[in-house]
């Protein structure tokens, strides 16, 4: 989980929010970007993870990563209430979905 985290602090624009959310899970707020923008810096960080194996004693594991994308939508969201929430069932859509699909709604 550290070097993850460590990895998707160097990934990411300063600008940009990543913190661990859960067990296994982090959030990534970007301001000034809408879904597809969103999409595109996901995408980046499931090669980035894909390409770096998780090294262990019995040598290189090959981790993927499942990545839901929420767009704020000002009129009906707060980032508690609404924004959240579908991220994260984005997540379980992504994680039906298959290695490496991100889904967005």
């Amino acid at each position: 989980m550290q070097e993850f985290a460590r990895g998707g602090s160097e990934i990411f624009r300063k600008e940009h929010v990543f913190a661990r959310y859960g067990g296994e899970e982090f959030s990534l707020l970007i301001s000034e970007a809408d879904a597809k923008a969103g999409f595109e810096v996901v995408e980046c960080l499931g090669v980035a993870v894909e390409g770096t194996p998780f090294q262990t004693s019995a040598g290189p594991l090959p981790i993927t990563v499942s990545i839901g994308v929420a767009q704020l939508n000002s009129a009906i969201d707060t980032a508690q209430s609404q924004l959240l929430p579908r991220a994260d069932d984005n997540l379980y859509r992504a994680k039906k979905n298959g290695r490496h699909q991100p889904f967005v709604s």
